[in-house]
């Protein structure tokens, strides 16, 4: 049997922390609590196929077959025998019936597709040479099924630019809405995956007012005679508050006139990722070139 290869694209700006860092497991097998962590903290420093281990790792079913198949005795072999029992045929035949038994259906699958579409989509408005860097490592997936070793089922992966630049963040924060406003206009509601974009999504709007005014000035998002940059009062916090509620509320209509400016294209995207569950970054150029803006 062939080693199991993935082609998936880790979680980037979008939901990083989701699968940056192993699940806080709590376990009353202490033994298996401190194997798991040893191991972790063993294969962070792999040089090889690094990314395949730490998903695998991000399981913890997926963790505790390893445990059952070797015990404690595996953290004392060398980092190279670590990386061949993760992809030998005994390990590839427990992951193949773990997911034999987690089967996902496929309107999941498809809410998926449309939501990491339409964050997709909107990410193109960074699709110029200033922003060569997180255009070159696009990348997104939607739950790959048998090989599907986390619980995060989807994503877009990129690399950010840590709210360096501001129509980076303002495309950004659109980006995070993006996923549900296609799930709006394609279902008439939302469903998993909403709550965490819109957290992120309040996280950087309270950035972008404080360290660029004059791009929430220009858009008139947030009327700024009204907002209190450091609030004191009971009032000034309310107030702050309804002024980002209009803030999201002018970005949210503006992602939905663009993806229903290009629901073709959503609809597209959303099938293939449906068919392929992936798309990489010479796919993504070629999708790009079909947005109309």
């Amino acid at each position: 049997m062939k080693k199991i290869l993935i082609s998936v694209a880790l979680l980037g700006s979008i939901a990083l922390a989701e699968i940056s860092a192993p699940v806080v497991i709590n376990y009353e097998n202490n033994p298996y609590k401190k194997f798991y962590e040893d191991l972790v903290y063993k294969v962070d420093r792999t040089p090889t196929e690094n990314y395949l281990v730490g998903i695998y790792l991000t399981s913890k079913d997926i963790a505790e077959t390893l445990f059952k198949m070797k015990g404690i005795s595996l953290l004392s072999k060398q980092q190279k025998d670590i990386q061949e029992i993760f992809t030998s045929e005994e390990y590839g035949k427990q992951v193949t019936e773990h997911f034999k038994n987690n089967y996902v259906d496929d309107i999941t699958v498809k809410i998926s597709a449309y939501h990491e579409a339409g964050h997709l989509l909107l990410l193109s408005y960074l699709n110029e040479p200033k922003y060569k860097e997180i255009i070159d490592s696009l990348n997104v997936y939607i739950n790959l099924q048998r090989f599907q070793l986390h619980g995060n089922r989807a994503s877009v992966n990129f690399n950010s630019l840590d709210f360096e630049d501001a129509k980076y963040l303002d495309s950004y924060m659109m980006s995070l809405l993006a996923g549900m406003a296609a799930e709006d206009i394609v279902f008439n509601q939302h469903h998993t995956g909403v709550s965490s974009d819109l957290d992120k999504w309040y996280l950087s709007a309270e950035t972008i007012i404080k360290i660029y005014p004059d791009l929430v000035k220009e858009k008139k998002y947030v009327d700024l005679t009204k907002y209190s940059m450091i609030p004191k009062t009971t009032q000034q916090i309310l107030q702050n508050n309804q002024e980002i509620d209009i803030f999201k509320q002018k970005q949210y209509s503006s992602v939905k006139i663009f993806l229903n400016r290009n629901r073709a294209l959503l609809d597209e995207v959303a099938a293939t990722l449906q068919e392929k569950h992936s798309l990489n970054n010479d796919e993504i150029k070629e999708i790009y070139k079909k947005i109309k803006y």
